[in-house]
This record gives C-alpha cells, structure tokens and sequence, in this order.
C-alpha cells in the first residue's frame, strides 16, 4: 500500500516491516569489521575511579559466534557500488 509519514518513522526505529532494531544493524556491521566475528554487545565497556587511575570493571570480550566465510571476504578488497 501507500506509505504515510508514521510508517517511515517506524521504520527507522525497526518496527515496521523490517523486523530488526538499530542494534541488531550495528551488531551486524560491526561483525563484518572485525572479520566475521560476532561479539557480545555491551553499554559499559570499562568503570574506573573518579581519576581514573583504579580500573573497578572492564567488561570482558566475548566472541559468540563467527562467520563461516573464507577470511578474504572481509580483507576490504570488494567493489562497493553507491
């Protein structure tokens, strides 16, 4: 049918008929950045003192899963068409 103004909103925010959210298409590009490996996503990368001098909490890297794709394919060395 015809789109109207709400259905482009909600389709911004992965509500329409797309069926993913702006983190699942930031998980998605960050694993083809770091050559098909997926990690575990986080809000807090690192808690330190007020001087940041003591690390309290780092959290931890966390591989879940990996592409299974030959290695050349992330190299960087496709065409990319605009």
């Amino acid at each position: 049918g015809k789109w109207q103004a709400g259905d482009i909103l909600q389709a911004s925010i992965g509500q329409s008929d797309s069926q993913f959210s702006p983190l699942q298409l930031a998980m998605y590009t960050a694993s083809l950045a770091n050559n098909g490996e997926r990690m575990s996503a986080h809000i807090i990368k690192k808690l330190t003192s007020y001087d940041t001098s003591v690390t309290k909490y780092e959290t931890p890297i966390t591989v879940l899963s990996t592409v299974n794709a030959d290695k050349s394919v992330f190299k960087g060395n496709c065409i990319c068409i605009w």
